[in-house]
C-alpha cells in the first residue's frame, strides 16, 4: 500500500469510527441495550391519585415491560433506574443510560390534572415544537428536581415551575429526534389498537431527563389517575399487563424496523418519519451547490425550516441543510477533508450531542461505503 493510499484508509477508518461511536440509525445499527426507567420513586410520589400513587404504578408496569424484552427477544439486554422504591434523580437516571451506552431510554410514568375528565395516553419525546398544554406536563416532570439539595447547582440554575427557564431548552439540539419519535408512535398505536386506550398522540416536550441522554429517548404517560376509571384500570393486573405489553410490542417493532431498514409508514395524520441513513432515498441538499466529494457534519432534525437566527444555529458558522422525506436535516461544514468535519465535531462535541459525520457527492448524499470507494480511487 503506497503512502497516499494508506493515509486514505486510514481517514476512512477514523470516520468509521466516528459513526460507531454514535447511536444513531446508521449501517449496523441494532436495539441491543435498553433502559427502562420507572418514574418518580422514594420520597418522590409522583402524581398522586385517590387509591395510588404514580411512582407505584410505573414500577409495575417497568419491570413487567422489562421481563417481556428479556423473555421474548434474547439478544437484549434491560437495564433498569430502579428495580424497587427508592428515588434516583433525573440526571443519575439519564447518566446510568448514558454510561451503558443504552440504544434506546424509556421513561415510564402517569399522568394527573384537577380535572377527573381527562383521560387517554401519550408519549413525549424532546423538543421545543410544543403546545402551550404541554407546559403543565414539563413542570409536572421537571418538578422532582426540587426535591434535591442544591437542586440549582446540579441543574444549571434550571428552575421548573418558571416559565422562562424553559428559554434554556431551545439550546438542546435532539438529534434522534426522528428515531424517538417513531418509537412514540409505535407506542402510541399499540395503546390505541391493542389495548384500546384513547390516543392523545405523540408529543413534543422540554424534559430534563431526555434532554440528558445520548440516544433515543421518549417519556410515556400511561393515562390519568386523576380518572377513577384510568386510576382503576392501571391499577388492575391485567392493566399493567396490557400497557406493559403494548410497551413491549413497540420496542419489538421499531428493532426490526431499524435492523432490517425499513422505513416507518405512519398514518396521514401524524408526522411521516424516515431514518436519517437511508441513504438509497435521501434528497439533493437544498441550499448547497458543492460539487465533488465533501463531508459535513449533521447536527440536528426539524420538521419545519429553522430562521436564521433560531437558536439553535444561530452564531454558527457554515450551516445548511437538506430534505429527507418530511424531515430538515442540517449540517455545519462542507470540506473533502475529513478531518475537517472530524474537528468541527469536537468543538461543538457539547452544543450538538450526537453529531455524526455524512457524506455528498455533487450535492447528493451518498452512502460512506461509496465515499470509501471514491477516497480508494482516487488515491491510486
Amino acid at each position: 500500500m503506497n503512502t497516499c493510499r494508506y493515509k486514505s484508509f486510514a481517514i476512512v477508518q477514523i470516520l468509521c469510527l466516528l459513526l460507531l461511536s454514535t447511536t444513531v440509525l446508521a449501517q449496523g445499527y441494532a436495539v441491543k441495550k435498553i433502559v427502562i426507567d420507572a418514574g418518580h420513586g422514594g420520597k418522590d410520589p409522583g402524581a398522586i391519585g385517590s387509591k395510588c400513587k404514580e411512582k407505584d404504578i410505573a414500577l409495575k408496569v417497568a419491570l413487567l415491560t422489562g421481563k417481556y424484552i428479556e423473555d421474548n427477544l434474547d439478544d437484549v439486554e434491560v437495564i433498569y433506574t430502579r428495580k424497587k422504591d427508592v428515588y434516583p434523580t433525573l440526571n443519575e437516571r439519564a447518566e446510568l443510560a448514558n454510561k451503558v451506552k443504552a440504544d434506546l431510554f424509556i421513561s415510564i410514568h402517569c399522568n394527573s390534572v384537577p380535572s377527573s375528565k381527562a383521560y387517554g395516553t401519550e408519549t413525549l419525546v424532546l423538543g421545543t415544537n410544543r403546545s402551550k398544554s404541554n407546559l403543565r406536563v414539563e413542570q409536572q416532570e421537571n418538578s422532582v428536581i426540587t426535591l434535591e439539595d442544591n437542586y440549582e447547582e446540579t441543574y444549571k440554575g434550571f428552575d421548573p415551575n418558571s416559565d422562562e427557564s424553559y428559554i434554556i431548552f431551545n439550546h438542546i439540539h435532539n438529534v434522534y429526534l426522528e428515531q424517538s419519535t417513531t418509537l412514540a408512535t409505535l407506542v402510541q398505536e399499540q395503546y390505541a389498537k391493542r389495548v384500546g386506550r384513547h390516543d392523545r398522540k405523540v408529543q413534543q416536550a422540554c424534559l430534563w431527563v431526555l434532554s440528558e441522554t445520548s440516544m433515543p429517548a421518549i417519556l410515556t404517560e400511561l393515562g390519568f389517575i386523576s380518572n377513577p376509571e384510568e386510576q382503576r384500570f392501571l391499577m388492575s393486573q391485567q392493566g399493567q399487563e396490557y400497557m406493559a405489553s403494548a410497551i413491549f410490542r413497540a420496542i419489538r417493532d421499531y428493532k426490526q424496523i431499524v435492523e432490517s431498514k425499513q422505513n416507518l409508514t405512519q398514518p396521514k395524520s401524524q408526522t411521516a418519519v424516515q431514518s436519517s441513513t437511508n441513504d438509497q432515498n435521501s434528497k439533493s441538499v437544498e441550499n448547497d451547490t458543492s460539487t465533488g466529494l465533501v463531508y459535513k457534519l449533521q447536527i440536528l432534525s426539524s420538521a419545519t425550516i429553522l430562521e436564521a437566527n433560531d437558536p439553535s444555529i444561530k452564531g454558527v458558522e457554515q450551516v445548511g441543510y437538506y430534505k429527507d422525506g418530511d424531515w430538515y436535516k442540517y449540517t455545519i461544514g462542507n470540506s473533502p477533508n475529513i478531518n475537517d468535519v472530524i474537528n468541527l465535531k469536537n468543538k461543538y462535541k457539547k452544543k450538538y450531542k450526537g453529531s455524526f459525520v455524512i457524506a455528498f457527492l455533487n450535492g447528493k448524499r451518498i452512502p460512506i461505503s461509496e465515499a470509501k470507494k471514491i477516497l480508494e480511487a482516487n488515491s491510486k
